[in-house]
């Protein structure tokens, strides 16, 4: 039911042939990649191969170095899955431009819970875009979204969003 890699310095030629095992893997509920060194090329064939798993319910891809690219294959991904209620993203590089097109398919998703968003660069406008596209968002319970680079404007707009979304009961700035 659970797997875990982390910690490990996976290649790109490694990548490729684990993560092919990893869509064979019948029951896999919980999945642990972090510090693993995986990039926005291997976060594309990873979401293909999980796209078989109905079961995930937990996904950590901290501390890799998935940046704008990476961010919009999770984004396609979590659009469609119907079973993930948590992810780690924290440590990356997601970014202001990466944050719009993950953000876009976490606001489609009816089943995440919590997600950890911490260190990813964001400033300002990713938060805004961040509240905007989570406004009708009535599942999400949890985020975390410390140590990125938000001034009043961004706390501004947060709190405009938490007038609005009932479902957030904890969000986590520091």
């Amino acid at each position: 039911e659970e797997l875990y890699l982390g910690y490990n310095p996976l290649g790109k030629s490694d990548t490729k042939e684990l993560f092919s095992k990893i869509s064979n893997f019948n029951g896999l509920k919980k999945l642990y990649i972090n510090d693993c060194f995986i990039s926005d090329n291997e976060i594309k064939y990873l979401t293909n191969c999980l796209t078989t798993h109905s079961r995930l319910t937990h996904l950590d891809l901290s501390s890799n170095h998935i940046q704008s690219d990476g961010a919009k294959y999770l984004g396609d991904f979590f659009a469609h899955n119907n079973s993930l209620s948590t992810i780690y993203l924290s440590y990356n590089g997601i970014g202001e431009v990466g944050v719009e097109s993950l953000f876009r398919g976490i606001s489609e998703n009816t089943h995440l819970k919590k997600l950890y968003i911490r260190n990813n660069t964001l400033k300002d406008r990713g938060i805004k875009v961040i509240s905007e596209l989570l406004q009708n968002n009535k599942v999400l319970e949890a985020i975390n979204l410390g140590d990125n680079e938000i001034s009043d404007e961004g706390i501004e707009a947060l709190c405009e969003f938490l007038k609005e979304n009932k479902s957030i009961k904890s969000l986590n700035l520091g």
